[in-house]
């Protein structure tokens, strides 16, 4: 099982009512990017981490591995940037009462992780909000084994 952080600022509700989540293939010029083919990395019995507004406001568990798809007519103007077509991981989503603030607890995120892995997070601990609003990025979470 691998543990994957996801930033879904501008389609959390979309995707989350929809039990997916949803990813172009590739970079609007055509190129590559690691964190949309992390979409076919992941698989069946792992577990995401939803962050949006600062917050993790979901722990979900995959249930499909990754599909090709065409972007979701919920997006409506929040995919306005991204190409038609994408990758689709369905998701058993686990809505969290008490949603957390990963800013509020970065002593952790450094007792477990290196600076490199931590790139997400600025010098005070707030999450920097990447221009990549859909990402996964695979992280090493022993210690919520």
């Amino acid at each position: 099982m691998k543990y994957w952080w996801v930033s879904q600022n501008s389609t959390f509700k979309q995707e989350s009512s929809g039990g997916y989540l949803w990813s172009p293939k590739v970079n609007k010029n055509g190129s590559a990017s690691q964190f949309y083919d992390n979409m076919t990395r992941v698989s069946v019995g792992d577990i995401v981490l939803s962050f949006e507004s600062s917050l993790i406001s979901a722990i979900s568990v995959v249930t499909r591995t990754a599909y090709s798809a065409h972007k979701p007519d919920e997006f409506g103007a929040a995919g306005d940037a991204w190409s038609d077509e994408g990758w689709k991981v369905d998701l058993d989503y686990h809505f969290l009462t008490n949603r957390v603030r990963p800013a509020d607890y970065t002593w952790i995120a450094l007792g477990h992780f290196s600076r490199a892995n931590i790139h997400h997070c600025n010098q005070m601990g707030e999450v920097i909000r990447l221009t990549c609003l859909n990402y996964l990025k695979n992280c090493s979470l022993s210690y919520l084994d």
